[in-house]
């Protein structure tokens, strides 16, 4: 077996292992879309605090009065009103909870490109598989340490 298909092989080892934990903890594929499906229709409840009473009937639909409270109070010219807050609410698509779970179905449902990283040597060139690595003056200390051998000093006429 050469080793790509090896790689392949253990992958799909490992995709298995990981259906076959989410399936033990009840999340078996329909389960998952199930699940996927409502956060595609999620929502999210806003609220507004206003000052005054609101008339319900000018509400728009699907807003909701959650509180009123009303102070009454005298104005300069003696004259009696209510003054106070009312509490609305209402509710939204939680747009960031369905962008996620849509992008878990497409990731899911391997509908995006494949990632592939190629790695290079330097300049762009292939890596070099054979290239010895020479530890410096680290490695021949300890040699010369161990064996009583000093360096010699090279041929080339250089003094360094």
């Amino acid at each position: 077996m050469n080793q790509e298909a090896a790689g392949i092989e253990a992958g799909k080892e490992a995709i298995s292992e990981v259906a076959t934990a989410l399936f033990n903890l009840g999340l078996s594929p329909p389960a998952r879309a199930k699940k996927l499906k409502s956060k595609l229709q999620a929502k999210v409840t806003k609220t507004a605090k206003l000052k005054g009473r609101v008339d319900k009937t000018t509400l728009r639909r699907g807003v909701r009065v959650v509180a009123e409270s009303s102070v009454p109070q005298i104005d300069k010219e003696g004259v009696a009103y209510e003054d106070g807050d009312t509490i609305i609410s209402w509710n939204e698509n939680a747009h960031d909870i369905q962008l996620r779970a849509l992008d878990m179905v497409f990731t899911l449902c391997d509908d995006y490109p494949a990632k592939r990283h190629e790695v290079g040597g330097k300049n762009g060139r292939p890596i070099d598989i054979n290239h010895r690595f020479d530890p410096g003056g680290a490695l021949q200390t300890v040699i010369e340490r161990l064996t009583g051998a000093t360096r010699q000093p090279p041929t080339n006429g250089d003094t360094k």
